[in-house]
């Protein structure tokens, strides 16, 4: 005898109700949320309570309060029970539990998981940022920061897809830091932050934005140049431009202070491996950093591109321009033109007298540019100037350095001159070391024929001794003799007996000395002790 299906359920029911009946709690439930269990402030909820049985009844709970909630609403459909929560309001976050009951004799099942309700939308907004930025570097820490504008909040890091709780502080300020150490070569999640008031820790703010960390992998890192010039006028727009080695990747120009994405932008082709970023320029005398990088995938970068400094100018400013080792340089020799400048972002030309195409471009490096000349012949000779050269439009004006003069000289003619200033060096010398010499003979004499032996009393009237040449009738300041020494002398010679026309300084004569003077002298002090001259008259007769 088969049975009908009606036995079947009919049997099977009476045997649940059996087994409920030998237990104290019937087997708990569960408790889920639709579409999630965040929900924002105003909007409508459902809570759902699967049962393991049928024919029961369920009742929803909130927090430690066991009795059913006055705001509910139960329907049945097979073993799972609906109850919507309609605009939701900032009191109706928490947590929710579920219980159910059977109808024969209102036994009561184990309470369900417990289903924590956030209301969202309650406080505005937090920013969140990475420090030192959202790309990093694996083995590296980051810090990631949540600002709010409000104080004495309660922070929450949350994980941006599974709004998993990761860290959570009360700082006493309105923003709080969460580091995050040792980023290792995994998949990095993004993050949201929330704040609430630790009174009502179900009512949350606006969550953050997302927040994606990236790691900077090992893949080559992209070309990146500046169209047409690194220099563009103010309020003008300068094109980027970023080529990598993979076609159909996604690029990104990064702040390369920050490495923050600015822009992201695909290849309008599939076969296409670069891309053109268009940067609107602001006034003048303004400048900015940029790098690029492609991504790999959503969570690894490529490494990043070189710094391209861009400037903002109305023009471009005056170089200087100098000879290594000197401007002037021998046949067939060599000399380096050094150009420098406060630009590091255009090319420096070097321009000679007369033509008007640039003999040499280059990029400067930390000092300027350097343009050799090997091998100088006299053609070289000239004058040299240098200026800033870009390949712009042409509406940034480029001022040029002063001149600079380039002496090419013959090794020939450059001996001959040296031979012949060093001949005259040595003329010029030995004659100043003659006329040294001759002075200093000069003074010997002239101090000798000073010294005047001294006469007693007895022998004055025959005394003669007196040298005479031409400095006596020099002024004293010509002669070089002492004023009072040439007074004395006047004392003791008679006017009448200098002899005016004696030529030769070396010639002595003998003048009658004044006997009164002689005997003055002889009744006063007497003279010192005579010292030995070579022109002595002893009076004899």
């Amino acid at each position: 005898m088969s049975l009908t299906l009606p036995a079947v359920l009919w049997l099977g029911l009476c045997l649940g109700q059996k087994i409920m009946a030998q237990n104290e709690f019937l087997p708990q439930p569960i408790l889920s949320a639709q579409p999630g269990r965040m929900v924002a402030i105003g909007k409508t909820l459902t809570l759902l309570c699967q049962t393991p049985y049928w024919d029961l009844e369920c009742a929803l709970l909130k927090g430690e309060n066991w009795e059913p909630l006055e705001r509910w609403t139960l329907s049945q459909s097979g073993n799972t029970f609906l109850f919507s929560l309609y605009s939701v309001r900032a009191s109706d976050g928490g947590n929710f539990r579920c219980i159910y009951y059977t109808r024969i004799n209102n036994k009561q099942s184990l309470p369900s998981n417990s289903l924590e309700l956030v209301v969202t939308g309650v406080y505005t907004k937090p920013s969140l940022r990475a420090w030192p930025g959202p790309l990093l570097i694996p083995g590296t820490n980051v810090t990631l920061r949540c600002q709010a504008w409000v104080g004495g909040l309660t922070f929450s890091l949350l994980r941006a897809q599974t709004w998993d709780l990761l860290q959570r502080q009360t700082p006493a300020g309105d923003r709080a830091d969460f580091l995050l150490p040792a980023v290792g070569a995994w998949d990095p999640q993004g993050y949201r932050c929330v704040y609430f008031h630790p009174v009502a820790p179900s009512a949350w703010s606006t969550p953050s934005d997302v927040l994606d960390l990236v790691l900077i992998g090992s893949h080559l890192k992209p070309s990146f140049s500046a169209l047409p010039s690194r220099v563009v006028a103010p309020g003008g727009t300068v094109t980027l431009k970023c080529q990598g080695p993979h076609q159909g990747v996604i690029f990104a120009l990064l702040s390369a202070r920050t490495l923050e994405p600015l822009q992201l932008q695909k290849p309008s082709r599939m076969d296409q491996n670069w891309v053109l970023f268009k940067l609107s320029t602001g006034k003048a005398n303004e400048t900015g950093n940029y790098s690029c990088a492609y991504y790999v995938t959503s969570s690894e970068l490529s490494q990043i591109s070189e710094t391209l400094e861009i400037w903002v100018m109305d023009s471009l400013p005056k170089p200087t321009l100098s000879a290594w080792p000197g401007p002037e340089v021998a046949l067939e020799g060599n000399v380096t033109l050094w150009c420098r400048g406060p630009l590091r972002a255009v090319c420096l030309a070097l321009f000679r007298e007369g033509e008007a195409r640039p003999l040499q471009i280059r990029y400067p490096g930390l000092d300027g540019v350097r343009f050799p000349i090997a091998n100088v012949s006299a053609a070289h000779a000239g004058r040299y100037s240098c200026r800033y050269h870009t390949d712009s439009d042409g509406h940034i004006p480029a001022e040029p350095s002063d001149w600079l003069l380039l002496v090419v000289a013959d090794p020939g003619n450059r001996n001959l001159l040296f031979t012949a200033l060093s001949s005259a060096f040595f003329l010029l010398l030995a004659f100043l070391l003659l006329t040294a010499f001759l002075c200093h003979r000069r003074k010997q004499s002239r101090a000798k024929s000073l010294s005047l032996p001294a006469a007693g009393a007895g022998q004055a009237e025959d005394l003669r001794s007196c040298r005479h040449s031409r400095d006596a009738r020099k002024p004293m300041a010509e002669t070089g003799i002492s004023t009072v020494g040439a007074q004395k002398r006047q004392e003791y010679l008679t006017p009448d007996l200098l002899d005016p026309e004696t030529e030769d300084p070396q010639d002595v004569t003998y003048a009658q000395l004044n006997p009164d003077i002689l005997k003055r002298g002889a009744e006063g002090t007497p003279d010192p002790t005579p010292e030995p001259s070579l022109y002595a008259v002893i009076a004899g007769q």
